[in-house]
């Protein structure tokens, strides 16, 4: 069924602001859709009229685009762990796009944690931590539920890196990751052990994912941590955020579109077959990047380097091609990290497992400074 309610051709015009000609140009180019009106006139629905102005004016006026951002993103809290602006995105200012595929995961750790590197070796976690029977993500807030029985806020950027690694110990362990070596290098082993591509591309995903400046993980994370717990409880409210169905299920989603389409070169038609029937297609625009994910495009370059001729990186080229070109919409990390999971051979679960390792990096930043700045997050109601 059409989603109503529906415009006039004259009323889509004025409300986009252009002549009837550039309306009729939109649908002709698929950035709209028209439906049947009485006669032979065509009418518009409101809500994707509304969309695509929305979505043009973001791209015309980025000073209006980073302001709507942060009305959809209130409240606004001072950090100095990541920022974007103008299109970018900077952990403690250095640019995320030169960091992937040139530093390690943990030495970004170290940068978001503002603590000396190398990073300390994991001290023994308390156990059992394993939770047999349950799945990866609910076990890791298992092992972080026990270290927050012994936890402490941390006092000193030594406890910020004693207490990060042991939170991403009990995530690595979590996902049958454990022993010794970087991180990536172990899941590598634990997911894919034959795939020499894997290694580099997981530590490439870490290091794009680590951080996303002020999500709703993130503010329950910090919303824990002003209240006096540890860093292993801040990241254990940032992972039940993550658990929700808007931040756990979007991989999922993603995968079956990709096999939907079942080869690169059907994403295009898989698009616009979703698009005309009014389905959702996830894993396309951001907020925060109307023109380009800088994640996406650095994740591509990773993927050119490691694995040029694997079906996820064309899978990634084609929505490059397909996004902008279908939807008006580039594809945002999430699709990135869906598609270099395909092309290092890892198991379906591996998006959502390696992003909540990845996030876990920044929870442990946000909840340290948080915690440092010693003040409560009490927001106040209103009922206007």
């Amino acid at each position: 069924m059409a989603p109503g309610p529906f415009l006039s051709a004259d009323q889509a015009a004025a409300l986009l602001g252009v002549e009837r000609r550039t309306l009729y140009a939109y649908v002709a180019r698929g950035l709209l859709r028209s439906y049947p009106g009485p006669g032979r006139s065509r009418r518009y629905a409101e809500a994707e009229v509304r969309r695509l102005r929305d979505e043009r004016d973001y791209r015309r006026t980025p000073l209006r685009a980073a302001a709507d951002a942060l009305r959809w993103g209130a409240p606004v809290l001072r950090s100095h762990v990541t920022t974007v602006r103008d299109g970018r995105l900077r952990y403690r200012g250095r640019d995320v796009g030169d960091l992937v595929g040139s530093a390690s995961f943990e030495e970004v750790c170290a940068l978001l944690w503002d603590v000396p590197a190398p990073l300390p070796r994991p001290v023994a976690l308390p156990g059992p931590l394993d939770a047999d029977g349950l799945a990866p993500l609910v076990r890791f807030q298992f092992a972080l539920a026990r270290l927050a029985e012994r936890a402490a806020p941390p006092a000193t950027p030594r406890d910020v890196a004693r207490d990060g690694v042991a939170v991403l110990e009990a995530g690595a362990r979590a996902v049958g990751a454990g022993g010794p070596g970087p991180l990536a290098a172990r899941l590598a082993r634990a997911w894919a052990p034959d795939a020499p591509a894997a290694p580099p591309l997981l530590d490439a995903a870490l290091v794009a994912l680590a951080d996303h400046e002020l999500t709703a993980a993130t503010l329950a994370a910090r919303c824990a941590a002003s209240t006096g717990g540890g860093l292993a409880a801040a990241v254990l409210a940032g992972l039940c955020a993550l658990a929700g169905r808007r931040y756990a299920a979007t991989t999922l989603r993603i995968a079956a579109l990709l096999d939907e389409a079942e080869t690169p070169g059907g994403l295009w038609r898989a698009l616009e077959r979703r698009r005309h029937a009014g389905r959702e297609t996830p894993g396309f625009g951001h907020r925060l990047y109307p023109e380009a994910d800088p994640r996406t495009t650095a994740l591509l370059r990773v993927l050119d380097r490691h694995a040029p001729d694997a079906e996820g990186t064309a899978f990634l080229r084609a929505a490059l091609a397909a996004g902008p070109g279908v939807l008006g919409a580039p594809p945002a990390a999430d699709l990135a990290l869906v598609a270099l999971c395909r092309a290092a051979g890892l198991p379906p679960e591996a998006p959502l497992w390696t992003f909540a390792l990845a996030r876990s990096a920044g929870l442990v930043a946000h909840a340290a400074e948080q915690a440092a700045s010693g003040e409560l997050i009490r927001p106040r109601a209103h009922d206007d």
